[in-house]
């Protein structure tokens, strides 16, 4: 059953190599993309503290990546409730042209890795993987506390 944790690592290097192009064009690391389609992909996990749980992500990789999109001009930080620790990543406009070529790259991933999966199967894997990922959650954090 290690291959599921091989097919995971192939998906992975194959998943980077197709942003890798969408870096390149727009002068971002793979981190600072990684930020900006987290935040394009889930509007109500604005927060860096929703992507580093969501994604595994170190705070310090996700805390330089949001310093940098900034800097640019990609994102915005918008506090709440007067509050200057409960911050919101807003993507801006010129964010846009960035995420529509990262979104072309992602569906481009999905139909690659899909390819003659009938909808039946992709049910069945789908019900499959969601299992893992509770057994994971429920079993992994045991394991990490040990």
């Amino acid at each position: 059953m290690l291959e599921l944790y091989e097919y995971y690592l192939t998906g992975e290097k194959v998943y980077h190599g197709f942003m890798s192009p969408v870096c390149e064009k727009h002068g971002l690391s793979y981190m600072e993309l990684t930020v900006l389609m987290f935040l394009f992909n889930n509007p109500d996990l604005d927060r860096a503290c929703d992507i580093v749980h969501c994604r595994k992500l170190t705070k310090s990789n996700v805390s330089l990546a949001v310093r940098s999109l900034e800097e640019r001009g990609l994102i915005v930080r918008e506090y709440r409730d007067g509050d200057r620790r409960n911050h919101h990543l807003l993507l801006t406009e010129a964010a846009k042209a960035v995420t529509a070529d990262g979104s072309a790259a992602q569906a481009a991933f999905v139909a690659m890795s899909i390819e003659g999966i009938s909808e039946e199967e992709l049910a069945v894997l789908s019900s499959v993987l969601r299992k893992v990922r509770q057994n994971n959650e429920k079993h992994g954090k045991a394991k990490i506390n040990e």
